[in-house]
């Protein structure tokens, strides 16, 4: 087990999810810690962040970790990135939940036709300078339109300068499934 689980800790692009699971009549959670050399599959009663932080360890790691956002693998060492399935559903929710607010379908709509622009440069065949030179792209406009809507909807005021990020994360890259890795 110990050479698998450093066999995922130093793959480029790792994923982690779990899910709730009945065995027996005994609610548990199946674990999943992937990459595409490697599979683990604990199975745990707890869902809680001890576990992760045993599969990931301390020691700050290489590549990028794509996760849905639940907070158990936030202090994983590894850079973080947001599934884009998730993201996306995020995103047609805020839609949903404010359909009367112009600037939240102005920003929907701008955004929803980055994200997938973003997930399909993965599926081209593009040099590898090529392919971050497009993924700085998206990625600007993503930023930018970010940043646009939500100084409209705080024009002004104290929180206006904490919006502008110094260290901008975002969602643009290569992936495995429905990811896009970190581009800073």
């Amino acid at each position: 087990m110990d050479l698998l689980k450093e066999q995922y800790q130093l793959s480029a692009v790792k994923h982690a999810d779990e899910t709730g699971w009945r065995n027996d009549g005994q609610s548990g959670y199946a674990w999943l810690f992937c990459s595409p050399e490697t599979s683990l599959f604990p199975f745990q009663n707890t869902r809680s962040a001890s576990l992760p932080r045993g599969i990931f360890g301390e020691k700050l790691l290489p590549g990028v970790l794509v996760v849905d956002r639940y907070n158990a693998y936030n202090k994983a060492p590894v850079s973080i990135q947001y599934c884009y399935t998730h993201l996306l559903r995020d995103v047609e929710k805020l839609a949903k939940d404010f359909p009367d607010n112009p600037e939240v379908h102005s920003y929907v709509s701008a955004l929803i036709p980055l994200l997938a622009q973003a997930m399909h440069l993965r599926t081209q065949s593009l040099s590898d300078k090529k392919y971050y030179q497009q993924a700085k792209k998206i990625q600007k406009k993503i930023m930018e339109g970010s940043i646009k809507a939500l100084l409209n909807i705080w024009p002004s005021g104290p929180c206006r300068t904490s919006l502008i990020p110094t260290n901008t994360y975002c969602i643009i890259g290569f992936g495995t499934g429905a990811s896009l890795p970190i581009i800073t």
